[in-house]
């Protein structure tokens, strides 16, 4: 943009690659998740078709209220893309393809991956131990070796280059939901307390 003196402004895009929704969610939708989950048996077992290496990992039975519940923040995205994009998205409907729950301990991961058949995956963070935002901020602060912090969910977009943020890594808090494209590259690094962390992850597809 030039000014009257014929010097430059630069102003920074900053809007670019994938939308990603971080906020709170309502206490009453994560004690349901979880009350409902912890009653979850090894005949809802959802290992075999998913990535993690999490043991304990179950499907929901009831799903009919989960959707109900996520349609205010599925419209939450949608209209934080299109100011993001300023596009005029506006699905008809939309579907709750699967929902699982993660009961992550020390050590547990899940490695780099995408969510095929799906618009939309989320994350709901139900238990979140203080300790792991604890190591969290201490790697951060540190700095004793590179990568991602334990702890942490991660994305990447797009090939390396120089002087280009390829990815984004958050310590979720409880109580919190974060839907991204499903096609987003992400992954899950470990974390080192003893204590479990509780997360319920599922994808989102949109109807005509």
């Amino acid at each position: 943009m030039l000014q009257q003196d014929n010097s430059i402004e630069i102003l920074p895009i900053n809007w670019w690659g994938p939308y990603i929704l971080y906020s709170e969610i309502n206490k009453n939708i994560t004690k349901r998740l979880y009350e409902e989950g912890k009653k979850l048996t090894p005949r809802n077992d959802a290992k075999r078709n998913l990535a993690s290496r999490i043991d304990r990992v179950r499907y929901y039975s009831d799903t009919q209220w989960i959707a109900e519940a996520l349609l205010p923040y599925t419209n939450k995205w949608v209209d934080g893309w299109n100011k993001f994009s300023s596009e005029n998205f506006r699905p008809n409907n939309a579907s709750l393809a699967s929902v699982w729950i993660n009961f992550q301990k020390a050590g547990e991961t899940n490695p780099e991956h995408t969510h095929g058949g799906a618009d939309l995956s989320f994350v709901i963070y139900l238990k979140v131990p203080k300790a792991i935002r604890l190591d969290y901020e201490n790697f951060n602060k540190n700095k004793t070796h590179t990568g991602t912090p334990p702890g942490s969910i991660g994305f990447k977009y797009g090939e390396y280059q120089p002087y280009t943020v390829g990815g984004r890594n958050i310590c979720p808090r409880e109580d919190s939901i974060i839907i991204f494209p499903s096609r987003l590259r992400h992954y899950v690094t470990a974390h080192e307390c003893s204590e479990t962390r509780v997360s319920v992850a599922g994808n989102i597809v949109f109807l005509d």
